[in-house]
């Protein structure tokens, strides 16, 4: 199973928002509050900046997630991909939903740890 497979939609829906952006400033031409192309420019730099950002932590994720062992990985996908609810995945592997949350909890902190771990070392310059 490949993990947060498919196309770079985040690229394209801030393409698609630059885009936006422009038509609007075309449609109030005559309004006295318009951004400059500078202002503008350096807002979608930014922007795309972020986009990567976002890319880059998504990545992380996907690495770090195959470091889970199979139950802790099939935990948070129930829950956060599926949409299960804690009760649900309580019920389902016969377990109290305070321990799912407290091993959840875990879980996400043991991720958040690699990914800042991950990150930090993409950051060389």
């Amino acid at each position: 199973m490949e993990i947060l497979k498919g196309t770079n939609f985040i690229g394209w829906a801030c393409r698609i928002a630059y885009f936006e952006v422009m038509r609007h400033r075309t449609n109030c031409r005559r309004d006295k509050l318009v951004f400059d192309d500078t202002v503008l420019e350096k807002l979608a730099d930014e922007g795309r900046k972020e986009c990567e950002h976002y890319a880059s932590r998504k990545e992380a994720l996907a690495h770090c997630l195959l470091k889970l062992s199979d139950s802790h990985r099939e935990l948070v996908l129930k829950r956060y991909y599926e949409g299960e609810s804690v009760d649900e995945i309580g019920l389902s592997r016969k377990q109290k939903p305070n321990s799912i949350s407290q091993l959840l909890f875990r879980i996400r902190k043991s991720l958040l740890m690699c990914i800042s771990s991950s990150m930090a070392g993409n950051q060389k310059i």
